[in-house]
């Protein structure tokens, strides 16, 4: 039997058909796959292209696992330049003056009599020509009972006040007096 080599032309036609059909296969077979017919927990890292995966196609969870803390801060920058000074603002009405300083204060000291236990007592002051009662106090001597001050005649007076009070004390006593008066 005697063997026949095939010819060149016959070599190249087979051979461009091999390349067709191997070229046409795989496009086919890859187009035919889909997501649906791979098995749940089939594919492995090997079967994944390195460099094909982005942080978007992994879970957030799973995300959340790969970020490292934080960390350390860095040096501190720089200060800044110093911003623009800001506008003056409007000037405010002027107050209006308050009343002049009063000068010429006098303290007048008074006394009542002396009265008996169980008696009452008064006294009186008045503020010299030129002057306006501005206060007053008074006091017994000898024992702590409270003493009424007031102005006289309603407190329509400015210049004379009055005080009185009852001696509840077991001794003799009396009320001194002081009223303050200012140049009016």
């Amino acid at each position: 039997m005697t063997r026949h080599l095939p010819t060149t032309a016959t070599a190249a036609v087979l051979l461009a058909g091999a390349l067709f059909l191997s070229a046409t296969g795989g496009a086919v077979a890859g187009s035919m796959i889909t997501g649906k017919q791979v098995k749940d927990g089939s594919l492995t890292g090997k079967d994944v292209k390195d460099g094909s995966l982005a942080s978007g196609d992994l879970a957030a969870d799973t995300r959340a696992v790969l970020t490292g803390p934080a960390g350390p801060a860095g040096p501190k920058g720089a200060t800044g330049a110093t911003g623009a000074t800001g506008a003056t603002g409007a000037t405010g009405a002027t107050g209006a003056t308050g009343p002049a300083p009063s000068l010429g204060y006098q303290i007048v000291v008074t006394s009542s009599s002396v009265v008996t236990a169980g008696s009452y007592a008064s006294a009186s002051a008045s503020c010299p020509a030129g002057k306006k009662a501005v206060g007053a106090g008074a006091y017994w001597l000898n024992n702590d009972d409270a003493v009424q001050v007031y102005p006289s005649s309603a407190g329509t007076s400015a210049t004379t006040w009055y005080s009185e009070s009852h001696n509840a004390s077991a001794s003799n006593d009396y009320i001194t007096m002081s009223l303050v008066c200012i140049t009016a």
